[in-house]
């Protein structure tokens, strides 16, 4: 770092700095889907709020920032980065600066509890996370108790990527090959079968998709956020290019889709379904094998099959064989600790109706 940077909170939802933060998280191989925009306003639908904290040079340039999501619950405030900041690179040393002006904001706003979490590897270095060196040692984040405690916003714990740095669009065939055999044995199949794999090109194809994951989620006993929640996010993701759908079709009946975000130079895995069906037509395997084609179709080094899941899902995941990159703990303060005890025992309590919790504030966010 050669130039001292300005740090700015941005709290306005349609501030013009919204946009270029998006596009500094494009550009950079350090940018994050959970960062973007759209994503972290999602949550307005909750009653939610996002706000942003950049820091520019002298020419105006933004060179790092992060973007948190705050939830209120009558009375307490809850303060959530879900990852950052995003730092560009030759910028490490400024890490502190952001974290230290998070945890003010949240004294000034007398937050009830907040977390961060950092992008930074447990072991290791690669061109997607900071360096252990960003932080110093005094660092305010180490004042904060490792782990979370607040999971309504989803704060992700590493990527899990498949390295593609050996390979292009035209020589994809070596990519296959390199694949463990059942896996190639399985996309292969699904080939046989005659499941065509298709990218989404319209609104309509993306609705259509979307929602037959909702209704695989739903056959197969898992959760994805309501269309309801997440058509607005969804659209404006597709509108800008940051997101594709893809779904696997046969006989004009849409068998599986899965949803990717592009962020950060790579596509990462979001969500998504398939048909339960004998014979199986093994959509998942061709699925993500056409996730892989359309990382190598962009001239990404990889792709991010993403962390998280049941041991079935992740067991799948590595038949890709990626290598998971954990990140530090996060961390969190508990800023008044009795009301947060109360907040959390009652918010415990009602977590089993927390789908009820959501409709009630959809319809009073909408008034």
């Amino acid at each position: 770092m050669t130039d001292s940077i300005a740090l700015t909170w941005c709290e306005e939802i349609n501030h013009p700095d919204w946009e270029l933060w998006d596009g500094f998280l494009q550009e950079t191989p350090r940018g994050h889907y959970l960062q973007l925009s759209d994503w972290l306003k999602s949550y307005s639908v909750y009653g939610f709020s996002p706000a942003l904290l950049l820091g520019k040079n002298s020419q105006g340039q933004i060179v790092g920032g992060l973007g948190i999501v705050k939830a209120s619950f009558a009375f307490v405030k809850l303060f959530v980065v879900p990852v950052g900041p995003i730092v560009m690179d030759g910028w490490e040393e400024t890490t502190e600066l952001f974290v230290r002006e998070f945890y003010h904001y949240c004294k000034k706003n007398r937050a009830t509890y907040a977390h961060i979490n950092l992008p930074i590897l447990k072991e290791g270095t690669m061109q997607f996370s900071l360096p252990k060196s960003a932080l110093p040692s005094d660092s305010v984040f180490y004042t904060g108790k490792e782990g979370i405690r607040f999971k309504s916003v989803v704060t992700i714990s590493g990527l899990r990527w498949v390295d593609l740095t050996k390979y292009t669009i035209e020589d994809s065939e070596l990519l296959l090959k390199d694949l463990p055999s059942k896996t190639r044995r399985d996309i292969r199949a699904s080939l046989r079968k005659k499941v065509s794999c298709i990218q989404c090109s319209d609104h309509h194809a993306l609705f259509q998709t979307y929602k037959a994951i909702e209704r695989f989620a739903s056959e197969n006993g898992y959760v994805v956020r309501p269309w309801a929640d997440v058509s607005g996010m969804l659209t404006n993701l597709f509108n800008k290019g940051y997101s594709i759908f893809l779904f696997a079709e046969k006989d004009n009946e849409i068998k599986g889709g899965i949803w990717l975000v592009k962020c950060g130079k790579r596509f990462t895995y979001m969500t998504g379904g398939t048909k339960r069906e004998k014979p199986d037509l093994l959509t998942g395997y061709l699925l993500q094998w056409n996730a892989l084609l359309s990382s190598l179709s962009e001239g990404f080094d990889g792709y991010d099959i993403s962390v998280g899941g049941p041991r079935g899902v992740v067991r799948f995941k590595n038949s890709f064989n990626p290598v998971y990159y954990p990140f530090i703990s996060p961390r969190h303060w508990v800023f008044h600790p009795l009301k947060f005890r109360l907040f959390d025992f009652l918010y415990a309590k009602l977590a089993k109706h927390k789908r009820s919790i959501a409709s009630i504030l959809r319809h009073i966010t909408r008034k």
